[in-house]
């Protein structure tokens, strides 16, 4: 299915999501504070030593307890930074090594990200990586904004082996989204409701 036919959907859950936010957004900070305390509860994070993180742009379900968790429990908390530039750079990111809030800086998009002259890139992946998603299914698949960004991460060499968890509120997740050839499942799901491990 092209990434047209998947536009619809992509529309809807993102207004869905917003609408959450905006209508009831006390709900939406419960529903997100949940979330990310299924995340700290899990084993996976409690053995990561190095955790992949998000910044939320666009009403996404908040990364703020996970970031904050990192910084005081001495993990190394990984954020990503969009490559500018030529075609190259088209869809490709890079995680850095983040020490604080005060080390983020506006990035390309007008999302914060690390900044580069105090976060060196990291030097692998991390053990955990936390992924964002507009709609994600019961088989793992994801739909994202259409931009490639983690489809091309998770295609690197040293990253197929990643653990990943994506964290969407319950009302993002689908049946079964149409998928192509490329995409690769996610490991697990976390919402306000559940955390459910697929994978491994």
């Amino acid at each position: 299915m092209s990434d047209d036919a998947r536009q619809p959907l992509r529309s809807r859950m993102i207004a869905a999501r917003k609408a959450f936010a905006r209508q009831t957004p006390l709900l939406a900070q419960e529903a997100a504070q949940q979330a990310q305390q299924r995340i700290l509860a899990c084993r996976a994070w409690q053995e990561a030593r190095s955790v992949g993180l998000y910044v939320p742009v666009r009403s996404e379900l908040s990364t703020a307890l996970l970031c904050e968790a990192a910084w005081r429990e001495g993990r190394r908390c990984l954020l990503p930074r969009c490559l500018t530039g030529g075609a190259e750079a088209r869809g490709q990111m890079e995680f850095h090594d983040c020490p604080g809030e005060d080390a983020l800086l506006p990035g390309s998009f007008g999302i914060p990200e690390p900044d580069p002259a105090r976060c060196p890139v990291a030097a692998g992946p991390p053990d955990l990586l936390i992924v964002p998603a507009v709609a994600l299914d019961r088989d793992g698949y994801r739909l994202g904004y259409g931009g490639g960004y983690y489809d091309r991460l998770l295609a690197r060499p040293g990253w197929e082996g990643v653990r990943t968890l994506g964290l969407v509120f319950a009302l993002q997740l689908v049946d079964r989204l149409d998928r192509r050839p490329w995409d690769r499942p996610l490991d697990g799901l976390a919402t306000e409701e559940e955390l459910t491990w697929l994978r491994r």
